[in-house]
Order: structure tokens, then C-alpha cells, then sequence
């Protein structure tokens, strides 16, 4: 089969043969291209940070502080916005301490509180007595990874039946879990793995996860890149493949650990370099390809509305 392009700005009039079928270009976020950085400053309270989320709608803020144990509550005056950070003064400590703290994840109403120890097979749940109040922890249970020993970061879908574990013994892999129960980590069956060392041709370790608000798209961060990858069946990482698209993470240099705001524009990143910033970048939305197929027809018009592939 071959194909021609049609250009951005040319229309597309009328050609020997009938209509053809027209596949629309879907938009997206497209991290290569994410632009600005503002910054807050941690260093006050995280000296190591291993892990950042952002939940209540964009409103607050936790960073997981390695050195002390401890995971700290911020609130965002303006949402999203991460010049209008403020320490809420409140803080948690994990219990007997690990000095191996990991990536976090917060329950889209508040009501849990997740993080890993890192090089280890343990994921935990915290529930909160008052949502999205970290000192608020009533109660705690814990989910051994069997598949791997070193554990970097813990993501969810968003009805909390999928969850996702990242970690780096030998190549980097992604796997996947189904929770019988919604939210329950003690409830978690293995399902699927995904290598994603293979697919960035690199060797580098990667540390955090995160989704796009449909589950089309994961992104995975190393110590100072964010890679990009395609999910043909929304969270299922078994269909996930490597985009071609990364993006240098601004202060990025070792460890880098992110997080997205809720609908996916704003990247929050923090990174183990000593440099005690919280960096937040914008994600543009920019349309995809559009196909028109010509075999099933004989005439066609046709005015793209972006970069355009047409077979026949």
C-alpha cells in the first residue's frame, strides 16, 4: 500500500474515485515538547526528597523525605500552581523509620495514602481519618511484590482496581496488578510485566510512573529524562509502546521522581541532586495524525485540519 501526505494549510479538493474513509487525529499531551519551569523550595523541610504527589484537585502537595523518614504536607493556593506553595506544617513519620523511602500516590478523595520502600518488595497503604490530611493515618497494611526486589514508585487507574508497581533489578520493568477489592493493596493478583529498558535503549534505572488522566499514555522517569509511552488499550501496559518522545527534566539529575496534575498539563518533578527544588513544567496539547484510506472508495474530498497520511 502506498501513501501520500497532505500538509498543513492545503485543502484537500476533489480526486478521480469516491469517498475513502477518514480517521480523525486524536490530541494529546505531548511531553517532548513541555515548556516553563516555575520552582518552589523544599529545602526547609525535605533535605532527599524520593517521592512527590499531588492530589485534592491540585491543591496540595506531598514529598516523600528520604533522610528523615518523614512525608510532608504542602497546600497550593492556586491549583496546579506550585508558586503558591505553603508548608501546612504538617508531616508524618513512618513508623520504626526505613531510610529507604520511595514514590508516593494519594487516593483521588484523600482517603489513602500510598509510597514504597525503595530497593524493597513493599508497598504501603495508609488510610486517613480526615482526607488528604497525612497526619491524620489510622491504620496501615502492606503488599510484598513477588515479581521483583526493588521497588521505585506505585501508580493506580483511577477506579483503583489496576495498580502498577515500578522497579530496576536488572532491566527496568513495570508490573501490573487487578485488586479484587478497589483500592486494596492486600487484595492485588499479578497480571502482566513490561520491560522498559528495551524499548528506551537504555540502561539507565528508572524510577517514577505516572498516567495520563485516559490510561493512553504512561510516562516513566530515570535519573534526569521522562520517556513517553503509547497505550493502545487504556491501562493495560501490555500494550504500552515506547513513543520515541522524552523530555530532559528541568534540575533533573539524579533520582528524579514526578508527578502530573489531574488533567495531565503540569508536571511536577523533584529530584535527589541537592538542589531542594520542586520543579513544575507545562505539557502542551497538540493534535495527532489523521488517515484517510482510499481503498474504500474511488472519489474522495477531503480538507485535513493536520500533518495528514493518506493510503490507498
Amino acid at each position: 500500500m502506498e501513501a501520500f501526505k497532505i500538509k498543513n494549510g492545503l485543502s484537500a479538493k476533489r480526486y478521480l474515485g469516491s469517498n475513502g474513509t477518514e480517521t480523525g487525529g486524536s490530541f494529546y499531551r505531548n511531553i517532548s515538547n513541555a515548556s516553563g519551569t516555575a520552582t518552589f523550595d523544599h529545602s526547609t523541610q525535605v533535605a532527599s526528597p524520593y517521592g512527590i504527589a499531588i492530589g485534592n484537585n491540585d491543591t496540595k502537595m506531598y514529598i516523600v523525605d528520604n533522610s528523615t523518614d518523614k512525608i510532608y504536607q504542602y497546600t497550593l493556593s492556586t491549583a496546579s500552581d506550585i508558586t503558591t506553595a505553603t508548608y501546612d506544617a504538617v508531616s508524618f513519620s513512618i513508623v520504626g523509620g526505613t531510610t529507604a523511602l520511595g514514590g508516593c500516590f494519594i487516593h483521588p478523595s484523600g482517603t489513602h495514602f500510598y509510597m514504597v520502600k525503595t530497593g524493597s518488595q513493599l508497598i504501603y497503604q495508609y488510610n486517613l481519618g480526615t482526607a488528604f490530611d497525612i497526619s491524620s493515618t489510622t491504620g496501615t497494611v502492606t503488599y510484598t511484590v513477588a515479581e521483583d526486589t526493588a521497588c521505585r514508585d506505585v501508580t493506580f487507574n483511577p477506579t483503583g482496581t489496576k495498580m502498577y508497581v515500578m522497579t530496576t533489578t536488572g532491566t527496568d520493568f513495570v508490573y501490573q496488578y487487578d485488586l479484587s477489592t478497589a483500592w486494596d493493596i492486600t487484595t492485588a493478583t499479578y497480571t502482566v510485566g513490561k520491560s522498559l529498558a528495551v524499548e528506551e535503549g537504555t540502561s539507565s534505572i528508572s524510577y517514577g510512573i505516572s498516567f495520563n488522566p485516559d490510561g493512553t499514555r504512561f510516562y516513566a522517569s530515570n535519573s534526569d529524562d521522562l520517556y513517553d509511552y503509547i497505550v493502545s488499550t487504556a491501562y493495560d501496559i501490555s500494550t504500552a509502546s515506547y513513543s520515541g518522545q522524552s523530555y530532559a527534566i528541568a534540575g533533573g539529575a539524579s533520582r528524579t521522581m514526578f508527578s502530573l496534575n489531574s488533567n495531565g498539563d503540569t508536571l511536577f518533578s523533584v529530584s535527589n541532586d541537592g538542589n531542594e527544588l520542586v520543579n513544575a513544567s507545562s505539557i502542551p496539547l497538540e493534535a495527532g495524525s489523521q488517515t484517510l484510506d482510499l481503498s474504500t472508495g474511488t472519489t474522495f474530498s477531503f480538507t485535513p485540519s493536520g500533518a495528514t497520511t493518506v493510503s490507498f
